[in-house]
């Protein structure tokens, strides 16, 4: 028989003849791994390593953290993506529904997935120059990716911010204050903050693409003017990247309506694109109309993935230009939500995420098994990755 106990997988020892049988558990080997499998008797390559880097803040050094990844065929100079998670979620679960894995493992970059550190509430959060925090995020991001250039060999021109709500107002800071190591930035879901707003003068021209719902009740299309020292004080995010566009001397604007390729998420997209400045650089925003506070591809919108359209973006100003529709994953068969249950149809790893992108179920799948996930009436993105890299990803409501 074959037993599960919290989630880990056990097995008893039997012989058939005279010879023994060998269990085939693909899982995570690595006990200091954050996704470790009790049980696992074969790597599957899915360990996920938390990597300690000291840094130093007015002659003071403190440990961060964050996970870095390297595709097996990324060649020296490849680029390197930041990708920063939003206000209370981790570098873990970005790591897993970003999306920025399966891309950077067709186009050979590397991506890192840092990890936020606590306010005086907690709350794992990025200081984008606000009041209610002294963390100096802006050399813990700068002397990483220094380190990381350095370390395996990516290209400082080709080192990119992006982020998710409070990641999205940091990859702004970014710009503001460090356009030298960050040479382009992509927001989902997020704005600038006021005091970034306006203080910001950034040293160069700098590439911007923008993602955002109309809908978003967390940080609103429109901007607000409140608590300006904070996460207020800029005004709506069309007049943001218009602003950026003026920065990189855009001459042009388009506006254009997309595809609708998922008539059924109840949102459409329109790209305002800011084109002609310096050095070609551009200034675009995706605007999700009926868009919530998403991290689109994910959640919400399904007519385009967050993800793809960012590196899209930032391909034409580093090395050739990449399309979007070379970018889409084609999604795996691996595992059905009959809506009270999961029920693995090939072994893989399982990993849950509420809207807010903050893990609420991880755990390792056999085939054939299934386990129930009782939700709070909500919606919630699955992702499932199995052996050999593929992945899966839906959106479900579970009561």
């Amino acid at each position: 028989p074959f037993n599960l106990n919290d989630g880990s997988y056990g097995y008893h020892t039997f012989t058939v003849g005279d010879g023994a049988c060998t269990f085939v558990i693909p899982g995570c080997t690595d006990p200091t791994a954050l996704n470790y499998v009790i049980g696992a008797t074969v790597d599957d390559g899915s360990c996920i390593e938390i990597e300690q880097f000291g840094v130093t803040d007015n002659g003071i050094s403190a440990l961060r953290q964050y996970i870095y990844y390297a595709p097996q065929n990324m060649q020296p100079g490849a680029p390197l993506v930041f990708v920063l998670h939003g206000y209370s979620g981790s570098a873990s679960s970005i790591y897993g529904f970003s999306g920025f894995r399966e891309v950077a493992d067709e186009e050979g970059f590397g991506v890192v997935f840092p990890q936020g550190a606590q306010d005086g509430g907690g709350t794992s959060h990025w200081n984008a120059n606000f009041n209610f925090s002294n963390v100096n995020d802006h050399a813990f991001l700068t002397q990483l990716a220094e380190h990381l250039q350095s370390e395996h060999g990516h290209d400082p021109d080709c080192t990119y911010s992006c982020g998710y709500s409070n990641g999205g107002y940091m990859s702004y800071s970014l710009a503001c204050d460090n356009a030298d190591t960050f040479r382009g930035i992509g927001i989902v879901g997020g704005n600038m903050g006021g005091n970034d707003w306006g203080s910001c003068s950034p040293s160069q021209p700098v590439p911007v693409v923008h993602i955002h719902g109309t809908l978003d009740n967390d940080v609103p299309y429109n901007g607000s003017p409140f608590d300006p020292g904070n996460w207020g004080g800029a005004p709506s995010v069309e007049t943001v990247v218009a602003t950026w566009a003026g920065w990189n001397n855009c001459t042009e604007v388009s506006e254009t309506a997309l595809p609708n390729l998922d008539p059924t998420d109840g949102s459409t997209v329109d790209l305002i694109a800011h084109s002609g400045g310096d050095y070609g650089y551009e200034a675009r925003l995706y605007r999700v109309n009926n868009g919530g506070h998403d991290w689109f591809g994910s959640w919400g919108n399904f007519d385009i993935t967050s993800a793809a359209e960012m590196w899209s973006f930032w391909s034409q100003f580093c090395g050739a230009p990449i399309s979007v529709s070379d970018l889409r994953p084609e999604m795996a068969d691996l595992l059905d939500w009959n809506g009270r249950a999961f029920t693995a149809k090939q072994p893989c790893q399982l990993q849950v995420f509420d809207t807010r992108g903050r893990m609420v179920m991880e755990r390792p799948m056999m085939g054939g098994q299934s386990v129930q996930f009782n939700g709070c009436g909500q919606v919630y993105l699955w992702s499932a990755r199995g052996a050999s890299g593929d992945v899966q990803q839906r959106k479900i409501w579970a009561d």
